[in-house]
């Protein structure tokens, strides 16, 4: 019955996207959290196929308060907005004399970003040599990759760390063993260029 409403909502946004992706917003955190919590892996596939169906009906749509619910529905679900940002930039930073610390140490403590579980499990996902199923591979995480690209749209160019995180998860593709898997990432990286 869930495979069936998952189904829905992918069929359902490219239906009538006018119609449904503005309905469909509010269900992208539980979409997004099926992705890593489902109790199958086929119906973590399915997450990724409604996530993929709401992102190109948006595509479809001209700009519109959709965009900007969905937009902020990911970040929030991403918990980019809780992580901090440096406020002093590092070539005007000085470490203190007599401390150990050097500069790079405190750069890197001054801008973590924890991975979120979706963010770990497309990590995971993108160095599987051989997944036992589709929701463990490389390609489930490119499908959800360019989804976050087609949804964040001009987001990316506005805020360095969504175009960070997602530039980092490109390149674990494009460093992958098979050439199957880094030609696909470069199809991946065309939503990219398309959202900047």
């Amino acid at each position: 019955m869930l495979t069936c409403v998952v189904q829905a909502v992918h069929d359902l946004s490219l239906y009538a996207p006018e119609v449904f992706v503005h309905s469909f917003a509010e269900l992208v955190a539980p979409i997004l959290t099926a992705l890593t919590d489902a109790p199958t892996l086929a119906l973590r596939a399915m997450a990724a196929h409604a996530l993929g169906g709401i992102a190109l009906a948006a595509s479809k749509l001209d700009v519109c308060y959709a965009h900007t619910r969905l937009y902020e529905e990911l970040v929030h679900f991403l918990e980019i907005d809780a992580a901090p940002t440096p406020n002093v930039s590092p070539s005007k930073s000085s470490p203190v004399k007599g401390s150990n610390s050097s500069p790079s140490k405190s750069k890197a403590a001054a801008s973590p970003m924890l991975d979120t579980p979706l963010i770990s499990a497309m990590k995971t996902a993108l160095k599987n040599e051989r997944p036992a199923h589709a929701a463990q591979g490389p390609v489930w995480a490119l499908s959800i990759l360019t989804s976050f690209a087609v949804l964040l749209g001009s987001g990316l160019a506005t805020d360095k760390r969504l175009a960070h995180l997602l530039a980092a998860l490109a390149s674990l593709g494009a460093r992958h063993t098979r050439s199957t898997i880094r030609s696909l990432t470069l199809m991946s990286c065309r939503a990219l260029s398309w959202a900047w």
